[in-house]
Formats: C-alpha cells, structure tokens, sequence
C-alpha cells in the first residue's frame, strides 16, 4: 500500500506544509529537482520547526466522496490545456473555478485547474504565495488523483504527492508520520531507479526524499542521521544534475550546518567553501551571499571573529545582490555576534 493510499484510509483529510517551494508538482522533467530547493537556508543553527501554525485538519469536499465508476468516467476526457487560460486569473479564482468544476462533475478540469493553482501558490517568487492555500490545494489534488485513479503506487507522481504530505505532516508536528512517509518516498524511488533504463524523474525523486529525511532528521537533532541521508541526497544530486548545479551546492551548505552542529568544523567548511565557490561560478549572489553567512557563522564558532567580519565584507561588495529581508536579518546576527551582541545560545533561538 502507498504512503498515500495508508494515509487517506486512516483519516479522511490531509495537512501540509511548504518546506519544498516547488514551483512544479508532477516530475515531468529533471528541472523539478532543481526548482524544488532554490529556497533561502535558515539562519544558523535555527533548529526548531515552527510550530505557530494552526493545527486544522482539512476536510475531504463532501461532492468528491462519489462512486468509482462516476469519477472514472471522466478519466479519458480530453481536455483543451489552454495555459493561457488556466494563468490568466488570480489565485483565489482559479481555485474557485476549480470547485465549480467539482459540482459539475468535471473531475479532470478541476484537476488541471488546482495543478495550475499550486504552481502560483509555490512558487516563492508569486506575490500569492500562501501556506494555507497551498494546504488547501494539495489536499483537492491528491483526492481528485485517488478519484481518478491517475496514477499507480509507484508513479513518480504519487511519490512527489507523498513527498509533500510529508513535509505537511513535519510542520504540524506529526513528526512519526512524516518520518514514516518520508522513508516509504525514498525506498519507493529507490525501487523505480532499479532494474530499468536510467530515470532522471525517478532520480530527482530520490534525491528529493533524501534530502529532506536528512533535513528531517536535523530539524530533530539526530545528527548522524542527518549526515547519512544528506550524504546520500549529495550523491544522488551529483548523478542527476551534476557536480556543479546549483542543488549540488544547496546540499552541501545543509551539509556544513550539520557538521557544524556536531562540532566537525574541517568538513564543514570543505562543503561551505565548496558551495562559494559553486554558487559563484553560477553568477548567483544571493546564494553566494547566504553561504557567505552561514560560513561566517562558522568563523564565529571557532573563535575567529576576524574572518567571520570578512565573510560579512565579502557580502557587502557583491555589486548584483537585490534587497532580501531574510537575508539582511541573518546577516544583522552575524554583525551582532561579531560585535558580542549575541552569543551562540541567543544564536540557536
């Protein structure tokens, strides 16, 4: 049975969250990989998940609760993908266009129309961005896919619906189930990469799974197995969109925070400098930026508040680098722990 499938028989509603900022929900293409984490690091040593959010279970729509063969009926439609269409209405519309599309029965379009929903509200760059919605989304997915019956157990697709559910479970604190469903993306993946030609999608999706086990498992503070899934989510990253994409570099960034924490302060800054070094020949300041901190907040651990104030200089010179809230309040922290305004423990919180 699939993560999925054991999770809607046990509760008829789903939760979410969005830790992956994925600005595509199906893994057509090996690009999924990359977009999925071009999200900003936290500050350093910011190990506690928020727990602010509202806890509400999302309801199942009652008109999706319909005989299997009605829904079927509507699987072999043909439905015109106009693109313009779906992106031409703002968010709040296009989900109510989808639920219209529910109450008429038109399964297939309203399916469409959420996918196209949910690329908006993922993507961090959209100005409708919003958790909440996304919950929202995901949960209409997942059921109208069930509906339907679009996909088998081991589809890519349903990997990557469980792979969010996942994430949906670790914000709200279900931490045993994200686990669980998290480790069932992983050996799922791991059995669609064997025994057939090489998959990029099926790879993508491992190393997706991979490494937010290992962000996971940080988050909770299990360090070695934080180092393990990430190592493994490095290797996979490497094979699938090689040595010098920007994931690569985003892995091992993850890496040096967690290498950080256990005090292994050589290995940790082989991989921040090794992430510099990528993210520059990239042209990519910001992430050039966020590295530059994480590997001041690693000078400032070992005691070497000069060069932790350089990493800070190197940051200020970057002539590409557009205004960011998030960044400026991480490296307002480093300036105050160079300045001993903050000490490690006011650092963690």
């Amino acid at each position: 049975m699939s993560f999925l499938k054991a999770i809607t028989s046990k509760s008829a509603s789903f939760l979410l969250r969005n830790y992956s900022t994925s600005c595509r929900f199906l893994p057509q293409k090996v690009n999924t990989y990359v977009h999925a984490y071009t999200r900003s690091i936290p500050r350093y040593a910011s190990t506690n998940p928020d727990r602010r959010g509202s806890s509400r279970i999302w309801a199942l729509v009652a008109g999706l609760v319909l005989a299997g063969g009605a829904a079927l009926a509507y699987q072999k439609m043909k439905i015109e993908n106009n693109k313009k269409l779906l992106m031409s209405k703002p968010l709040k519309e296009k989900i109510l266009d989808a639920q219209k599309e529910i109450k008429e029965g038109n399964y297939l379009k309203s399916y469409k129309l959420y996918h196209a929903a949910l690329e908006i509200s993922s993507c961090p760059q959209s100005k409708e961005a919003d958790r909440n919605k996304q919950a929202f989304i995901t949960d209409q997915i997942a059921n109208l896919a069930y509906i339907l019956e679009k996909y088998t157990e081991d589809d890519n697709a349903m990997i990557e619906i469980s792979l969010k559910l996942s994430n949906i479970y670790e914000s709200k604190g279900m931490s045993k189930a994200a686990e669980i469903g998290y480790k069932w993306c992983i050996s799922t993946a791991e059995k669609n990469c064997k025994g057939v030609e090489y998959s990029p999608d099926s790879n993508a999706l491992l190393g997706m799974a991979q490494e937010s086990l290992g962000m996971f498992y940080y988050q909770h503070r299990n360090l070695a197995k934080a180092k393990e899934y990430l190592e493994l989510a490095l290797t996979t990253a490497k094979r699938t969109v090689g040595v010098d994409s920007p994931q690569v570099a985003i892995i091992r960034n993850h890496l040096c925070l967690v290498y950080l924490e256990s005090g292994e302060y050589d290995t940790a800054e082989g991989y921040i400098e090794l992430a510099i070094k990528n993210a520059k020949s990239q042209g990519d300041d910001r992430q050039v930026a966020v590295y530059l901190v994480n590997y001041g907040f690693l000078h400032f651990r070992k005691g070497d508040v000069t060069e932790a104030a350089k990493c800070l200089g190197q940051i200020k010179e970057l002539k590409e680098l557009a205004p960011d809230e998030e960044l400026s309040k991480n490296m307002k922290s480093l300036e105050m722990a160079i300045n001993g305004e903050l000490n490690e423990e006011q650092l963690r919180n």
